[in-house]
């Protein structure tokens, strides 16, 4: 089982390799990860009894551990804990910079020119001058009580950590000064002016300070950084809403979304968030789904459809019947899968950790090394004690611990926002490696549906053909079937009875209508029909462009052709030559034959593919692959894609596809664009470059750093007291967090549906336009009846003869509309219109005109 913890008491990259190292040790333990960044830590153990004996090694560890709950509003009670916390540190911060520009002006105003306060330049006043500085730094230090407590506690428990650092050298810098003030009071008490005036300059209370003042500086700005980081989890909590109206018996009610359970009916009103997942029981809206899917565009949710918790209702009233409430609804899943994300560490990562497992004791033991030199040397207490609390001072674990976790977090918050969710530290490292790029076909360059496109009559039907054949459909399960079902239902819902009705296998099928029998079905089993030629010439001409093709024929003669296709998505294209310009290869994978494979092939510039390919060939395909050396990546969305999922280095899953397939992937792009996939490529070779500048900085100011701070360039006149070592400590940790939120920045490849429909029309010459069932616009062309098409809206708000009149009219000045006839009982509006009719403008004005079109 895997259990998450809240750690408290960590500071750095040696706190977190410890906590790592203490809770390994017990032998229930399989796998742990610490994460600096969010205080968290992330346990796969054997059973439940284990929990109680991890929360004990990290207390004998010197840290404070409890279990974390999955709760989004437990989260949120952190997530407000934290900002108090951010808080509480500024106001301690001010305080402490107010008394330590004091104490610098005690301390140092007399090089300065300055007057100072009580005469203290005196020298018969330097008891009440060091006593004061004193009092100042002590103020100074009980103020940041908890680098001590932490410190010190640290290094009993055998585990120091940078906060030891800072207290060993504050310290050790406080405790010299007071040795050397009441040097200077003894020296006082005899008159001697001369040990006085030396003693003076001995003084070091304002660097016990200003290490103390400069670090919180440094680790609140580094705390408001890592807060911006992880802006992105909190932003996402924040759109599930707090409350809901809950219909009861007939009531509303309004309730915490806490409170509601599977087979709620929600009331949800233009402008609320919907606050759960579910079905449309009443009414229709347009639906803003942007901040989940990452579709700029509207989408209208009708009765039946599905709307997913957080998405906007933007222009009417539904009434929700809840399917998934609390964690189990999608937007819970997404901040899971984030939060998930930033507990796994990049393997990246490792050799930052190893290096901050010993870090800590190896400055420690540079510190007293180098006191102990320069005291051999013969330089003098004094100085060789300044070496080593620089040493102490300027060492910068923090930035290692940094360096990953950071990039990670904002990496993952960046694909969040733009609707790629990332499982793991490992799989956003993986994927920027793919130099084979492997996809399915069916579902994930395609939509996986067929669509109607053509319907040619070649013998006379008065326009029936379309009627004629889904009759016929409508009794079959075939996908195709739904096809040609649903292209009919889009302008009637009146069918003819189907009598006698047969499947033939792997021909059609065949039924009566009113005592005339009538087959759908491949045109091959139509040799004896009448207009055979004709109809094979027709066939071969849409197969050419990867259509497939049916027959319509009664005893004597072919009556029609429908065709269908699965649409290539507008996106893979691009999202393929994309790919090839980052000199990845691409390869195809799919189930059709040879002929339908090689056309889709060449419309997409995919040099190599694999037909006829069963899942479990799939699978071996790819264990090849990485046999041979390649680093695979395999998109797809289906059950028979999971294997395949689970066998390549690196998987991304489509989000619309089947709950395995999700399972199974690394990553999960949730708006169906494969755009995304190059984004999520793109964005791992950010990340991992990003990550690399980070070790690179951290590791090369610690080796660049010490030695000076130890006084190995003194000779050259290159120091580093303790107050500029504390400020350089700070910016190291400052520089890793600021480099790694520039990945916020990084330019992903967008394009919206508009765009995709637009592309995807022009492609297929698609005129009319209708809503499929992704609500995805897209134009049917049917030839018939001279061109003529018909199609019923409803229209809300019209109430009299006048509505009557106006919508007519507008209806019949709108471009190639012939007829317009209103049904006020029913408000619904029949037309007729040619093929380069607008939909768009006919809807627009009368929209416009103060009613409403339901498509």
């Amino acid at each position: 089982m895997q259990s998450e913890f809240n750690i408290e008491g960590m500071t750095c990259a040696s706190c977190q390799a410890r906590i790592e190292k203490a809770v390994k040790n017990l032998d229930s333990v399989e796998f742990v990860a610490v994460n600096l960044l969010t205080n968290k830590m992330t346990v796969r153990h054997k059973n439940s009894s284990d929990i109680e004996k991890i929360i004990e090694a990290c207390e004998a560890a010197g840290y404070g551990a409890s279990l974390a709950s999955k709760e989004i509003t437990k989260e949120k009670q952190n997530d407000i804990k934290s900002d108090k916390k951010l808080k509480s540190k500024k106001i301690r911060l001010i305080f402490s910079i107010l008394l330590m520009l004091i104490l610098m002006y005690i301390a140092m105003g007399e090089m300065l020119g300055l007057k100072l306060p009580f005469n203290f330049e005196k020298i018969e006043a330097s008891g009440l001058f060091a006593l004061s500085q004193m009092l100042i730094s002590a103020i100074i230090m009980l103020i940041n009580y908890e680098y001590f407590t932490r410190g010190f506690k640290a290094i009993f428990y055998k585990n120091p950590n940078m906060d030891s650092l800072i207290a060993l050298g504050s310290s050790a810098s406080f405790i010299y000064s007071v040795y050397v003030l009441f040097k200077i009071l003894d020296s006082l008490m005899y008159m001697d002016f001369n040990s006085v005036s030396h003693l003076r300059h001995s003084l070091y209370f304002e660097s016990a300070a200003m290490i103390l003042t400069l670090i919180s500086i440094g680790k609140y700005l580094e705390d408001k950084s890592k807060h911006k980081a992880t802006k992105a989890i909190r932003d996402l909590m924040d759109l599930a809403p707090k409350f809901a109206v809950r219909i009861v018996d007939g009531r509303e009610e309004k309730v915490s979304v806490d409170d509601l359970r599977v087979s709620d009916i929600i009331l949800i009103k233009p402008g609320e968030k919907a606050p759960v997942d579910g079905i449309v029981m009443e009414g229709g809206s347009d639906v803003d789904t942007s901040s989940i899917s990452g579709e700029s565009l509207p989408i209208y949710k009708k009765v039946g459809d599905r709307i997913i918790s957080s998405s906007i209702i933007l222009t009417g009233t539904v009434k929700l019947k809840a399917e998934k409430v609390g964690s189990d609804t999608e937007i819970s899943k997404i901040i899971r899968l984030v939060e998930d994300a930033n507990q796994t560490k990049a393997p990246i990562a490792k050799l930052a950790d190893k290096v901050s497992g010993i870090f800590i004791p190896i400055v420690i033991l540079i510190s007293l090394v180098t006191f102990l030199i320069w005291n051999i040397i013969g330089i003098g207490f004094e100085k060789s004690l300044i070496y080593a609390i620089s040493v102490l001072v300027v060492s910068c674990p923090c930035a290692l611990g940094l360096a990953t976790p950071v990039a990670i977090m904002v990496a993952t918050g960046k694909a969040a926002r733009n609707s790629i969710l990332i499982k793991s530290g490992q799989s956003l490292e993986s994927i920027g490696k793919t130099d084979l790029a492997i996809f399915d076909k069916t579902g994930t360059i395609t939509y996986g549906y067929p669509a109607v496109t053509d319907i040619l009559e070649i013998k006379e039907t008065n326009g029936e053909l379309l009627k004629l054949a889904a009759s016929l459909e409508k009794h079959s399960e075939h996908p195709i079937a739904k096809a040609v079902v649903d292209e009919y239902m889009k302008s009637s819902d009146s069918f003819y009875k189907i009598n006698n009705f047969r499947n033939l296998s792997g021909s059609g099928i065949i039924g009566e209508i009113e005592g005339k029998k009538y087959f759908l079905g491949k045109i091959s089993s139509l040799e004896n029909r009448a207009n055979y030629k004709e109809a094979s010439k027709l066939m071969n001409d849409l197969s050419r462009d990867g259509k497939t093709v049916m027959g319509l024929a009664d005893d004597s003669e072919i009556l029609g052709l429908i065709a269908v296709i699965d649409l290539i998505k507008p996106s893979s294209k691009e999202a393929i030559e994309s790919l090839q310009n980052m000199k990845i290869k691409v390869l195809m994978l799919t189930g059709d034959n040879f002929n339908t494979a090689s056309k889709f092939a060449r419309d997409l510039n995919i040099e190599e593919f694999k037909a006829d390919v069963l899942p479990s060939d799939k699978e071996r395909y790819i264990n090849s692959k990485n046999e041979e050396g390649y680093n695979t990546l395999m998109v797809g969305d289906g059950i028979n894609d999971a294997p395949s999922l689970a066998r390549a280095k690196s998987s991304i899953a489509i989000g619309s596809g089947t709950d395995i397939a999700v399972e199974s992937a690394d990553m999960v792009i949730l708006n169906n664009n494969l755009l995304d996939v190059v984004n999520a490529i793109g964005l791992s070779k950010a990340t991992l470059r990003n990550i690399k500048e980070n070790l690179f900085w951290a590791f090369i100011y610690n080796i660049i750093l010490i030695p000076i701070a130890a006084g190995a360039f003194s000779s050259f006149g290159i120091v580093l007291n303790p107050m500029l070592g504390s400020l350089a400590m700070s910016l190291s940790s400052l520089f890793v967090v600021g480099n790694a939120l520039r990945l916020n920045n990084y330019k992903m490849l967008h394009k919206s549906m508009k765009e995709q429909i637009e592309e995807r029309d022009k492609k297929y010459n698609l005129k009319n336009i209708e809503n499929d069932k992704d609500q995805i616009k897209i134009n049917k062309k049917i030839e018939g009846e001279k061109g003529k098409m018909k199609k019923t809206y409803t229209v809300e708000n019209m109430m009299c003869d006048h509505c009557k009149k106006t919508v007519e009219k507008i209806a019949l000045n709108t471009k190639d509309v012939d007829k317009a006839e209103v049904t006020l009982d029913k408000k619904e509006l029949y037309i007729e219109f040619n093929d380069s009719f607008r939909e768009d403008e006919l809807v627009n004005s009368i929209n416009e005109a103060g009613y409403k079109v339901i498509k």
